[in-house]
Formats: C-alpha cells, structure tokens, sequence
C-alpha cells in the first residue's frame, strides 16, 4: 500500500518497526491489516505544519478535496503559520474552498496558525506531556478531539491514537454493534490493548482508513477478501 505522495512523519519517530504486539483483539486485527497493505503511508503532507493545516481541513469532507485546498495553499505560497496570519481571511477562504466550509475552515486556520506560531515556533511543544499539548489543541476554537489528536500524533509525534468515522463504523461492525461507540471508548480501548509507540498508532489509523474504503463501505460493505473479516460479528453472519 505504499504510496509515492509525500507522506511527513515527526523527527521524533523511527520507521524502523512496531513494537513486539500483546494478544489482543485491536493487535490482531492490526496485524491481519498489516499483513495484507503493509505501511499505509500516512499522514499525506510535507512538513508538520502541513499536516496541522489538512487535519483541519478534512473535517467534514474527503481527502481529494483537501489535496486540492492544499495545492491551492502552496500555489498562493501560504503553506506557513506566518502566511496564513497575514493573508486576508477572504482569500484563505477562497483558497481552501475545494474541502467545503471554507469560510469556518479560514477562521479555525487563522487561530491554529497564531497558536502554532507562539507555541510550536516560539517554544517546545515536545516539552509538554502528551496530555499537555491535547489539551492546548482542544482548547482552540474549531478543534475537536479527532482534529486535536491526529495533529498530536501525526504532527508532534506523540502517542495518541486518533479516532475518525472510518474507524467508528469498523468498530461497530466488528461488535455487530447498533449505535455507533462513543470517541473516547475506542480510544481508550486502544491506548489500553497496545503498546505506546507513535508509529503503531499511525499504521493503525491509516489502515483503518484503506480498509473503510476498500471493504468496509458506508453501505453494503464489500466483505468479500476483507482481511478483517475473520474478526468481524456484522461479516460473519
């Protein structure tokens, strides 16, 4: 599965291995994910302020759309927390219009920008506990947990395991589940069924995201040569 777009991991992350697996249910399925698409090279982007920018971008839309918001950044030369404070807010909004509600997305833009220039440039984000820097990102405007947690992880390099749709609907079809499980259940599960390692969670994440569109389809998911399909409660039956 790997791919030959840029894809940014932290100095702070080898891409040697994964640590030695427990045996877990979250550890198998990795493997059998693994197995089958090796590194699924993720977080798409440049530089870590590149990958800050598409995690914001991506709220509510897909990937093909922020590539292109991203390509209208770099052709703009606004691909700097610097640039983006002194562009004007209608043009950044024109510029990222491609990955929708690019008014709000300008806005939450302009304020990660700010906070990325007095925390990240003008200090060391890395001096604080992983915690720490989930905290500071939540706590801006337009940052939610998901948002927060893959800058956090694909960014900073820090432990965090990000939880998005993709791997919500996974999750409940691997549990034949009726209501879709609350973020911080599948979070915790995971911090808590494998090891700490930064690199685990980035495979892992960006797996679930290959297996959500190759298989595990919003509607009639493809089952069939699913890798994950010996795990799953919905596939099974």
């Amino acid at each position: 599965m790997n791919l030959t777009r840029p894809r940014y991991l932290p100095p702070n992350v080898s891409q040697c291995s994964v640590p030695l697996l427990p045996e877990t249910s979250w550890a198998q399925l990795f493997q059998q994910l693994y197995d089958k698409w090796g590194d699924p090279y993720w977080w798409p982007g440049d530089n870590a302020w590149e990958v800050a920018v598409g995690a914001i971008l991506t709220q509510n839309t897909n990937w093909t759309n922020v590539e292109k918001a991203l390509g209208n950044l770099r052709e703009r030369q606004l691909h700097s927390s610097d640039a983006i404070i002194s562009v004007d807010i209608n043009t950044l909004a024109e510029c990222i219009k491609p990955s929708g509600y690019f008014n709000m997305k300008a806005k939450k833009l302009k304020i990660l920008a700010k906070w990325w220039k007095d925390a990240v440039e003008k200090g060391n984000i890395l001096e604080l506990k992983p915690d720490e820097v989930r905290n500071e990102l939540i706590a801006l405007w337009g940052v939610g947990p998901e948002t927060a947690d893959s800058i956090a992880c694909y960014a900073f390099g820090l432990p965090i395991f990000p939880v998005d749709a993709y791997t919500q609907r996974i999750y409940s079809r691997l549990h034949n589940l009726d209501n879709i499980p609350k973020y911080h259940k599948i979070q915790e599960e995971v911090h808590t069924s494998l090891p700490a390692d930064t690199l685990l969670f980035n495979y892992l994440h960006g797996l679930l995201v290959v297996l959500a569109k190759q298989h595990c389809v919003a509607k009639n998911p493809l089952c069939d040569g699913c890798p994950a399909l010996s795990l799953c409660q919905t596939g099974q039956q």
